[in-house]
């Protein structure tokens, strides 16, 4: 069962970019509100998701 959730979980992923912090975290609690599975992890490390700040803007990976 696990190998079918990680197949989910890398066929539905995706990354954010916002300009303002504030922006990003309403997104993300949107889309875990709205997600059946709600927001299961960074795309590439498999773990908690990290926003990173890089060229000005808010990014986060997210799998769903």
């Amino acid at each position: 069962m696990d190998g079918l959730a990680d197949e989910v979980v890398h066929k539905y992923r995706c990354e954010i970019i916002f300009d303002d912090w504030q922006d990003l975290t309403e997104a993300l609690i949107m889309i875990n509100k709205f997600s059946p599975s709600g927001i299961v992890a960074s795309a590439e490390h498999g773990g908690p998701i990290m926003p990173h700040f890089r060229n000005g803007k808010w990014h986060v990976t997210i799998a769903v």
